[in-house]
């Protein structure tokens, strides 16, 4: 294991290629990178291990010597990659990536398989039912696919789309126009759906999310 961590640490010092995932590697990264790991509500401990996020269900993952496992929810407090990206949990036993922080709160991204989409163009695709699903555990995946799974040429990106979430006094909502009217002032309401027309919001940009999060609730 201390092997494995160290060929991961030296993998994520080289550039990073463009990834997306795909039905038979469903993780938002190319390779597991090492990760600390907050668990634990009364006395919270670290856990140092390679991780990943699974998209088929926006669950943690991490690599148990020559398994990947997904992790029980409910005692993860954080988990902080190497690459500096920080994730947390959100409702549904879900981790979405930190994308902002401020004296307010914080936002936060997950990335959803946009099951939609992927029914319309599921003819054709290679798309590996059990990996999306997850159920748990894939057996048998060698170090070198820890490290940086080798693409087969004809698989296709899962199509993917963003939801939001604020963290604001301690409430943890999803984005959403009516999550947001019935958080703002009286005086405010009338002016948020304007804003949304003027402002050219298109609420799975991150960009757009950031205008509202300025506008209507930063301090």
């Amino acid at each position: 294991m201390v092997l494995a961590l160290a060929a991961i640490l030296s993998a994520n010092g080289q550039k990073k290629d463009y990834w997306s995932p795909t039905g038979n590697w469903p993780f938002l990264n190319k390779k597991f990178m090492v990760a600390t790991v907050v668990s634990g509500f009364v006395t919270p401990k670290k856990t140092v291990v390679p991780c990943n996020i699974h998209v088929g269900n926006q669950t943690l993952w991490y690599a148990d010597k020559d398994t990947l496992m997904e992790a029980l929810p409910g005692s993860i407090l954080r988990v902080e990659f190497s690459d500096s990206s920080v994730y947390v949990p959100v409702p549904g036993n879900k981790f979405g990536k930190i994308v902002h922080e401020d004296e307010t709160g914080r936002i936060i991204n997950v990335k959803e398989v946009d099951y939609v989409k992927l029914k319309e163009g599921a003819k054709g695709r290679n798309l590996n039912a059990f990996t999306l699903d997850g159920n748990g555990i894939f057996p048998s995946i060698t170090i070198d696919m820890i490290n940086s799974y080798d693409t087969n040429p004809d698989d296709q990106p899962l199509p993917l789309h963003n939801v939001y979430y604020f963290l604001i006094d301690k409430q943890l909502f999803k984005v959403t126009e009516k999550n947001i009217l019935s958080r703002l002032p009286k005086e405010r309401k009338k002016e948020f759906r304007p804003f949304l027309r003027s402002a050219e919001i298109i609420m799975e940009n991150e960009s757009s999310i950031l205008k509202i999060w300025n506008e209507f609730f930063a301090k």
